[in-house]
């Protein structure tokens, strides 16, 4: 899989998340998945950012640093799988929602599922779906993602704690600094930072400030 995977809605505006939902799950690992604007991502913006500052602090080195930053990147990789397959469940949850309540077809929804990076807009000029089609998908999608948002930053967080008590296990650090690092990720979280100007679409995406080009 590649690191990121854009499937953009140049002619509706719906966002990202659309997007994504729509052209299949992406395989970036950004821990926080888009389930909110905290973070607890393995990016070198996002989780270096808390760490610099207990280097800065002297609670670690600058090794240390690397290590935990690398241990989270490692943790990222290692569950790509899992959060590829959660997220095409949660796709094909919300179309098959919209084809039991009478939104969509099941041609539609086998369509939107199918469409490739560019298809959505290949789909609206053939006709196959709608702005309106669409514009419900983005809805639902956004509705089934604020439903898992704190189950989300749970297994989020445990990720990284498991991550970091690795670290412990291999003596890279002292359970005082591994509490620490913990703390301030947690504390960088809350605060809404994300790392990279903006929240998060689901998987790593930018959110609702339109499509990138």
């Amino acid at each position: 899989m590649s690191n990121t995977r854009r499937w953009t809605l140049a002619t509706v505006a719906l966002g990202t998340s659309a997007a994504l939902l729509v052209g299949g799950a992406t395989a970036a690992f950004a821990l926080d998945r888009g389930q909110g604007s905290g973070t607890y991502s393995s990016s070198s913006s996002a989780s270096r950012g808390p760490l610099s500052s207990l280097v800065t602090a002297g609670t670690l080195t600058a090794a240390q640093a690397t290590a935990v930053h690398e241990a989270l990147h490692a943790q990222r990789d290692d569950d790509r799988a899992t959060h590829e397959a959660e997220m095409m469940k949660a796709r094909d949850a919300v179309l098959a929602g919209l084809v039991a309540d009478g939104t969509l077809t099941q041609a539609k929804a086998d369509a939107i599922a199918a469409a490739d990076r560019g298809g959505l807009r290949d789909l609206l000029a053939a006709g196959t779906v709608t702005r309106a089609d669409l514009q419900a998908v983005h809805d639902a999608w956004e509705t089934s993602r604020e439903a898992s948002r704190a189950d989300h930053q749970a297994q989020m967080k445990a990720t990284a704690d498991a991550a970091i008590a690795g670290l412990v296990t291999k003596g890279t650090l002292t359970q005082a600094q591994a509490d620490a690092v913990i703390a301030a990720l947690a504390a960088k979280a809350a605060s809404g930072e994300s790392g990279h100007g903006g929240k998060r679409g689901p998987g790593g995406h930018e959110g609702h400030g339109g499509s990138r080009r």
